[in-house]
């Protein structure tokens, strides 16, 4: 039995600021809202309930694992976890990291924030590494010709399988020296003067219907709890 705080959090429709508390779906407008924590409930004289809740952004809607961090701070869905920044996730009746790895063992590594936090930043995500030298050596020799044609000769190679945590330009090259980089459409290519490799990356480019995803996902544990 699940005896755990039901506790939400999400993203206010009007200004973008995280709150706490009951979540409540409207069922006929779609319309999400949360009763944030330390506003009460008030009744009239003829006993009935009133109250004030902030409608939030759907996708947003992050419930409460039951578990808390090192510093006691809650852990919630979509929280990313650790110098990797994974990813806190529902998958198959339980709460994991990355989807594979059981959230219980990572809940003492730092909370570094959310994944919606990042929503307004461009994200790319690895697909490919290349280090044998016959590929490099062509990209490098296509690249001073055209560099779109080169990273496109890589993209041959994404076949989706491999795809690591999303982040952002200035994460994936933190640390990095003589950074050299060309895209095209949706891949961009990255590799170190001196250094041998090139590594291909995605970037994330989500559609309404896989946005939507979380909400749904939501929706459905609500459901299956009543």
């Amino acid at each position: 039995m699940d005896c755990r705080e039901m506790l939400y959090q999400g993203k206010r429709a009007d200004n973008g600021e995280w709150v706490e508390g009951c979540l409540l779906i409207d069922y006929v407008t779609g319309q999400y809202f949360i009763h944030a924590k330390g506003n009460s409930l008030n009744a009239d004289e003829a006993g009935n309930l009133s109250f004030f809740a902030y409608e939030i952004d759907p996708q947003t809607a992050c419930e409460y694992t039951g578990f808390n961090g090192r510093k006691g701070r809650y852990i919630f869905e979509n929280d990313l976890i650790g110098k990797a920044r994974n990813r806190v996730v529902y998958v198959n009746g339980s709460w994991s990291v990355g989807g594979d790895r059981d959230l219980f063992f990572f809940k003492d590594e730092e909370i570094v924030g959310n994944y919606f936090d990042l929503a307004g930043e461009v994200l790319y995500t690895e697909t490919a590494h290349f280090e044998d030298s016959e590929t490099v050596d062509r990209f490098l020799e296509m690249e001073k010709q055209d560099p779109g044609s080169a990273v496109s000769f890589l993209s041959q190679w994404d076949n989706g399988e491999n795809d690591g945590n999303p982040e952002t330009l200035s994460r994936i090259t933190e640390g990095l020296l003589y950074v050299n980089r060309a895209e095209q459409a949706e891949y961009m290519a990255l590799w170190q003067t001196g250094v041998t490799g090139v590594t291909l990356y995605r970037r994330i480019t989500e559609k309404e219907e896989q946005r939507n995803d979380g909400s749904r996902a939501l929706r459905k544990r609500m459901e299956e709890k009543k």
